[in-house]
């Protein structure tokens, strides 16, 4: 059934142009949905970029990461930027002094070290939505495409987080502008793409996967349209090449936390099994599926219908109509991301993969446009399907306009807590996780730092070993004490308050938040069990 819907698809689909064009007209199109569709784009780019402007206000606490990074940034000088990081933080060196930057014009605030994350993710939706633009000429797909991209959860909330990640995506919707939208490579043309690698490549991780696919395009376009730019393409291609070598032995080669790094990705099997006949291959495929479109909002069950379906009839419909480098273009960044992987050179997980969401729903809007094209009823009700899609999902992105999804690790209200109960408590216990973000706000003169206990007992790391914790823990506290949880599941959270009761240690108070929690200890006598 699955093939025959598709075989249906492509026999009915629209008759291949000689001449290379992106943009292919639907058979019956309605002219009069134009001018509606302009509209609701443009309500869609506010609203989403309204979203992240929000969150970027309502400045969530820095969770563990994020502080690690935000420490570097405001300790460290732009100089010292270009070494190593402490805590074993790893970002682009570009983005690591663009932070530095905006964190002198807005110091001691979350909100300087956001605002450059904020302003790619507005770029990276206004770039994303020329590119539908210009794709495609229907009025529905473009729709389609811009509410999967500016009201995914993930995209909008990586707007707001003190990372590089969507960064890589404003990178890859504006590599992918460059090239889709002129009809004509010119040298200045050249020039600025040319520039846009080189920066590029300083400014994101992904860089290389993202340009090995741009060139790539540009050569099947330049042998399709039997053009003579191959010596402007070798020169530009050159120009990358050099400019990532140098980057990779100034800045990556034999980095410190190489190995720190590749054991924990290694853990979260970040790292592709090679072998298609070990136990490991295909439920790790599957999983990452799994992860993949459930990054997209989508329930599992979903994941595997519906997006796998319209990906699936994206690639015949490029295929049908002989866009080959477009399709290039739109799979190349996969592979090579899977290519590095499986060499565990960089991992294939989460927020790593963050930029693929550019190509993926590219496809999966092209798939929807053979979809939509096929069927008269799709094409007679413009108006009506228009809202069907575009009011549902804007109502899904207002659940993120909830509080609760702002929230990680709320290390800032729950040292407002601590301070509003003006207790005589002399001493505070900082969890080994919570240090980083409860240095950042010490450093940065958070008001509720300044009514803390004086004596603060800075928690040690023990792996696996939880019992460790609370025989550290009885033997800190001398008289009533705070403890500061944070990043930790509370399976293992409980187990140390239970290894601590054993101890003879009683919360005599408490007070729990997302992702953080604050307990007053006390006992009469320590008995370590």
């Amino acid at each position: 059934m699955f093939y025959t819907l598709i075989s249906i698809f492509v026999i009915r689909s629209e008759p291949i142009n000689a001449n290379y064009k992106i943009c292919v007209k639907p058979k019956i199109s309605s002219m009069k949905f134009q001018l509606p569709a302009k509209f609701v784009l443009s309500a869609i780019l506010i609203v989403s970029a309204m979203l992240a402007l929000i969150q970027f206000l309502y400045c969530r606490s820095l969770w563990v990461d994020e502080a690690m990074l935000a420490l570097n940034i405001i300790q460290k000088s732009a100089y010292s930027l270009l070494f190593p990081l402490d805590y074993n933080q790893v970002a682009p060196i570009l983005f690591l002094e663009i932070e530095k930057l905006f964190s002198w014009l807005i110091p001691n605030s979350e909100l300087g070290l956001r605002i450059f994350p904020l302003l790619s993710f507005i770029a990276a939706i206004f770039l994303f939505k020329s590119l539908v633009a210009k794709l495609f000429s229907n009025g529905l797909t473009q729709i389609f495409a811009l509410v999967l991209f500016a009201f995914n959860p993930k995209l909008l909330y990586f707007s707001g987080e003190v990372k590089q990640y969507i960064v890589d995506v404003a990178l890859i919707n504006l590599c992918y502008f460059l090239v889709v939208m002129p009809k004509q490579y010119s040298p200045p043309h050249y020039l600025i793409l040319t520039l846009t690698g080189v920066f590029g490549i300083f400014l994101s991780n992904t860089a290389p996967m993202i340009l090995f696919a741009v060139i790539c395009f540009l050569c099947i376009q330049n042998w399709q349209m039997k053009s003579r730019n191959l010596v402007v393409l070798a020169m530009v291609f050159s120009t990358w090449i050099l400019t990532f070598a140098g980057y990779y032995f100034l800045f990556l080669a034999h980095h410190p936390s190489q190995e720190v790094m590749t054991g924990y990705w290694n853990d979260l099997q970040g790292f592709i099994p090679i072998n298609p006949f070990s136990s490991e291959f295909f439920p790790f495929y599957l999983q990452k599926v799994i992860t993949l479109k459930t990054n997209f909002g989508i329930p599992k069950l979903v994941a595997l219908t519906i997006p796998l379906f319209l990906l699936i009839l994206g690639i015949v419909k490029l295929v049908r109509t002989k866009k080959y480098s477009l399709l290039v273009l739109l799979l190349m960044p996969l592979f090579c991301h899977l290519g590095l992987s499986a060499l565990k050179l960089y991992p294939f997980d989460t927020r790593l993969v963050l930029y693929l969401f550019t190509p993926g729903i590219l496809l999966m809007a092209f798939g929807f446009d053979l979809f939509q094209v096929n069927f008269l009823f799709f094409q007679k009700s413009s108006w009506i399907l228009a809202f069907s899609i575009a009011l549902p999902l804007l109502g899904l992105s207002f659940i993120f306009l909830n509080k609760k999804q702002f929230k990680r690790e709320e290390i800032k209200e729950a040292l407002q807590y601590i301070s509003a109960q003006q207790k005589q408590v002399q001493s505070i216990y900082v969890y080994y996780a919570a240090l980083p973000a409860f240095t950042y706000y010490k450093q940065t003169h958070l008001q509720a730092m300044e009514i803390l206990p004086s004596r603060v007992i800075e928690g040690k790391m023990h792996h696996d070993d939880h019992r460790k914790y609370g025989l550290e823990i009885g033997s800190e506290i001398k008289g009533k004490t705070w403890l500061l949880f944070t990043h930790q599941t509370p399976e293992i959270e409980q187990e140390i308050l239970d290894q601590l009761n054993l101890s003879g240690i009683q919360i005599e108070q408490q007070f729990k938040t997302v992702g953080a929690s604050v307990y007053i200890l006390t006992h009469s006598s320590i008995q370590i069990h």
